[in-house]
């Protein structure tokens, strides 16, 4: 993406990519009018939207800005009647075509990371649930949003067993019960507000990931 320094260089010095600017340029200086015409503002408009803001870049050589408050002056205007009068069609200034491609390849890159996060999510949640007895169900927490990864900002999801379970040790067990997230205690006030439906999305719960491969159902505790 452009910095806002090069915007302001490339439309104080305009990098065309057609032959016919300058000649262009010079006859709209000559024959502007000093004033806006209201009557022609309307047919401004629709020139531009019937050409489109890429052929108002080619023509004016930087990034069109638009029509109003901040947009393009009374000479830009009458430069692009003129082009559209002689139905020039020229390519994208180069800068233009560089600032896309870099964009388009900070897009590609990030989605890449996403798509790696999200593989290692399936990867932790696959390893976690191996051999796991207990049936388990994946929910999201309605409340909030996961702060461990740097790349997916979706609701964390919790595993959630359908019937009670326990960890730990025979002497110091940990309950699991049936409907809560493993990472709640089961005494919790609040418990999680979780959603009702369950998703094939993996956990990304660090704690529920956790417990996973530690739990065993509820019967196994002794007595």
């Amino acid at each position: 993406m452009p910095t806002l320094g090069e915007l302001d260089q490339i439309r104080r010095t305009p990098q065309p990519a057609y032959p016919q600017y300058t000649a262009l340029r010079a006859e709209a200086e000559r024959t502007c009018p000093r004033f806006v015409d209201p009557a022609g503002l309307p047919r401004t408009a629709a020139m531009v939207g019937r050409r489109g803001s890429d052929w108002c870049t080619a023509v004016l050589g930087y990034p069109f800005p638009g029509l109003g408050r901040g947009g393009i002056s009374v000479l830009e205007a009458h430069l692009l009647g003129l082009a559209d009068e002689r139905d020039l069609n020229p390519p994208l200034p180069a800068p233009v075509l560089r600032w896309r491609a870099e964009a388009a390849e900070a897009r590609a890159e990030k989605q890449r990371r996403i798509d790696a996060a999200r593989d290692r999510d399936r990867q932790a949640w696959q390893t976690a649930l191996s051999g796991c007895p207990v049936p388990l169900q994946v929910r999201a927490n309605v409340a909030g949003r996961r702060t461990n990864s740097p790349y997916l900002a979706d609701p964390l999801r919790h595993a959630v067993p359908t019937t009670d379970a326990h960890s730990g040790t025979v002497r110091r067990p940990r309950q699991h019960l049936a409907g809560q997230a493993l990472c709640e205690t089961a005494g919790r006030a609040r418990p999680l507000n979780l959603a009702a439906q369950p998703t094939d999305q993996p956990v990304t719960c660090v704690r529920c990931l956790a417990y996973t491969p530690m739990i065993r159902l509820a019967k196994g505790v002794a007595g």
